[in-house]
């Protein structure tokens, strides 16, 4: 099964870059939350974004420690 990470990393990126990109200078705390929620998600996304990495790891490491033996 192969996972697109790139799209989920350019995606990451892009949440990341608006993020940063937010002044938080005039915002009202209904506007401060949303962004904290904004940044949850990237943050589960990052998290998710690692585990399928690991995973497609693990789906190729057992055949390749297999053919070293």
């Amino acid at each position: 099964m192969m996972i697109d990470i790139s799209a989920n990393l350019d995606q990451i990126s892009e949440a990341q870059a608006e993020i940063e990109s937010t002044s938080t200078e005039d915002m009202t705390s209904a506007e401060m939350l949303a962004l904290q929620q904004q940044m949850n998600e990237v943050n589960l996304q990052i998290q998710m974004t690692s585990k399928m990495l690991e995973m497609d790891y693990n789906q190729i490491k057992a055949p390749i420690e297999a053919i070293r033996w």
